[in-house]
């Protein structure tokens, strides 16, 4: 099992190791134009790092479907030009196009 890659960032005037995923959508979250509102970044909510695991925490905007209710929408499956075009890793694409 891979490690959780780590960086280091200043917090509170010292340096400290952090979970490279999380400071770079912490970064990404201070770039929206309103940190509260509509952007296309999802805001980081909590971390937790574990021995070799990462868990995050994320808002789940409102305009937002989940897998399920997307492809019972399609009809229950997905043609795999649909699928192409969701923000899921290869792998899960793989997944996808093995049940179509």
């Amino acid at each position: 099992m891979a490690k959780v890659s780590m960086t280091q960032e200043t917090v509170e005037g010292r340096l400290t190791d952090f979970p490279l995923e999380v400071s770079l959508m912490l970064r990404a979250a201070e770039d929206r134009p309103d940190p509260g509102g509509p952007g296309a970044v999802v805001l980081l909510l909590d971390w937790f790092q574990l021995d070799q695991e990462l868990i995050l925490v994320q808002e789940r905007p409102s305009a937002c479907v989940d897998l399920l209710s997307y492809m019972e929408s399609k009809g229950g499956r997905l043609q795999e030009q649909d699928a192409k075009t969701l923000p899921f890793p290869p792998a899960l694409h793989c997944l996808l196009f093995s049940f179509t």
